[in-house]
């Protein structure tokens, strides 16, 4: 009841797992098992139930008010899911013929249709073939980029020291602004909310514009 067990539309789920716990109680101690001074071996159930973290609070209160020991042992496991290949919030993409980087720069800028971007070239001005994009702050990204061999990575933002990281690493650099590299996704966002929510509607603002104007 207090939330824990719930996997999808299941509830009570569990695993349960039996063996033997032992335990020597202190002077101080009021046993529920046993006596004080004397090491007990008491067959035990190990149980195992999911919980989400809004309800953990709650679960681990039901747990101690429920259980008859005095201090009654459990573990806190957090659980992951591996990864799937096709999800994350970058993206590689392999050009179909190397670019110089300034014609690259050039390209996102038209694409965008923004004043400018920021180009932090590679020393030998290397052609780009494969492109790491994160829109946004994606500087948390740089190093999966790196390592997947990317020649540039395109982003809105990153800090200088991070940008001086990536141009040192062999990897050239295109900032195109924060909201302006995320803003085309709008109109794919609102189609794929309308396809959740027929009846309603879902309107992309033509007046959003970014807080910096570049003079």
């Amino acid at each position: 009841e207090a939330g824990a067990g719930v996997i999808g539309d299941y509830t009570r789920c569990s695993y349960s797992l039996e063996g033997a716990g032992t335990f020597l109680a202190g002077d101080s101690t009021n046993p529920a098992v046993g006596e004080r001074g004397r090491l007990e071996s008491v067959e035990e159930t190990r149980l195992e139930m999911v919980c989400h973290a809004r309800s953990l609070d709650a679960v681990v209160a039901a747990l101690r008010a429920a259980h008859p020991y005095e201090e009654p042992a459990f573990d806190l496991f957090e659980r992951t899911s591996p990864a799937a290949a096709t999800l994350g919030s970058g993206r590689l993409a392999e050009l179909d013929a190397p670019v110089p980087q300034r014609d690259l720069a050039a390209h996102i800028r038209r694409s965008l249709g923004v004043a400018a971007v920021k180009l932090a070239a590679t020393r030998h001005d290397r052609p780009v073939r494969t492109v790491g994009v994160c829109p946004g702050a994606g500087s948390a990204l740089l190093d999966p980029a790196v390592a997947l061999g990317a020649d540039a990575f395109i982003t809105g933002e990153m800090s200088h020291h991070a940008v001086l990281d990536a141009v040192a690493r062999g990897i050239a650099v295109i900032l195109a602004g924060h909201a302006d590299t995320e803003r085309p996704y709008l109109p794919v966002f609102a189609d794929r909310l309308a396809k959740l929510a027929p009846a309603a509607d879902f309107l992309v603002s033509q007046n959003d514009r970014g807080p910096v104007t570049i003079i």
